[in-house]
């Protein structure tokens, strides 16, 4: 069901899809960003639907930052915890923790995350954007970035620094 023109209108998922679909092929999509409402079906069965009718996709992406922003379902730590922990004990856990945001693309089919968030910022920062950097220190926020570029390229996933020219 889907409204129209504040009029409501019982579509058939699958013809909606059927349609959909045949709009990508028309205008030759190759692109494709998910959000949550994606993995919430079977995304699977999607993605598949989509690889089927559009043969030459290319970038495949999702906003996989960790913390407030997780489209694909999993507990991940927010970046500003994850950075916190690394700064006092060490790079292990936040390579577990890269390594773990990129093998959900990975195990979703996709080859593309819009992360990491590279502003700086900490707890002072505004609300849409508290807990989704590695911090205020410009080097270390670098140095923690291209640790997280670096893990997800090993699994073969791109990634998207944003956002720029930064907040403060």
């Amino acid at each position: 069901m889907f409204k129209f023109l504040g009029k409501l209108f019982l579509v058939k998922p699958d013809l909606l899809f059927q349609e959909e679909l045949a709009f990508y092929k028309e205008f030759f999509f190759e692109n494709f960003l998910f959000f949550k409402r994606h993995f919430e079906e079977d995304f699977e069965d999607y993605l598949g639907k989509l690889k089927n009718t559009l043969k030459s996709l290319k970038l495949l992406g999702v906003d996989q930052e960790g913390g407030r922003v997780v489209r694909i379902t999993g507990d991940y730590a927010a970046p500003l915890e994850i950075a916190e922990e690394a700064e006092k004990k060490g790079f292990s856990n936040f390579e577990v923790w890269a390594r773990k945001i990129a093998q959900s693309l990975v195990e979703s089919k996709l080859n593309l995350n819009l992360a990491p968030v590279v502003d700086l910022a900490g707890e002072e920062a505004e609300d849409f954007l508290k807990h989704r950097t590695f911090g205020r220190d410009p080097i270390k926020v670098v140095a923690l970035a291209e640790k997280f570029i670096e893990i997800h390229r090993r699994l073969g996933v791109k990634t998207c620094l944003k956002h720029f020219p930064g907040l403060r």
